[in-house]
């Protein structure tokens, strides 16, 4: 038997190819799509071989005002909040989080294990590429932006008015800071 989130991605990827070669028939598809990393640093393999068991994946939603936001992880510093969506960022497993954050927060450099995938939903988050933070080389990301850095990619970020964000990736979840002595677990 097909896992049902294996069939969804099929389903999708057709549709894409479909609609793609439809609209733009196959070379111009190939020219669009380049040499392109789809997967965004995953290889097929861990793409395609998440244990979705772990995983209830039945209809889930969520209304903004029924969130439950409980304190943010010890990786970030006071003042975040957290509310896990789907999944856990602790398993080998899909999951979606939401961190909402006050006005000023920062995250000092760092970088993930996997893929860090997020959509900005309310607020403006600064993001920065780097090993030093160095705030006149930000990108200011509204209200439905979306970003994605790869693994093992320095980059910080910085919360202008209260910030919402949505994080979507593969767990394990791990962040590790450039300079230890930025980490709140080490205080």
């Amino acid at each position: 038997m097909i896992a049902p989130m294996r069939v969804a991605a099929l389903f999708s990827a057709a549709a894409l190819g479909l609609a793609l070669t439809t609209a733009c028939g196959d070379s111009e598809v190939e020219d669009l799509m380049g040499d392109r990393d789809v997967n965004q640093g995953e290889t097929n393999e861990q793409v395609n071989e998440v244990d979705v068991g772990t995983q209830e994946w039945g209809h889930l939603q969520y209304l903004a005002d029924d969130l439950e936001w409980v304190e943010g992880p010890g990786s970030l510093a006071e003042g975040a909040e957290m509310v896990v969506l789907e999944g856990d960022p602790g398993e080998a497993d899909y999951f979606t989080l939401r961190l909402r954050m006050p006005d000023g927060f920062v995250i000092d450099p760092h970088f993930h294990s996997g893929q860090e995938r997020v959509t900005v939903i309310e607020g403006t988050f600064e993001v920065g590429h780097g090993e030093e933070a160095n705030w006149d080389e930000v990108t200011a990301l509204p209200s439905g932006a979306y970003f994605s850095i790869p693994p093992e990619s320095p980059h910080y970020a910085r919360a202008d008015g209260q910030t919402v964000v949505q994080l979507n990736s593969i767990g394990p979840w791990s962040i590790t800071y450039v300079n230890p002595e930025d980490d709140p677990r080490n205080e």
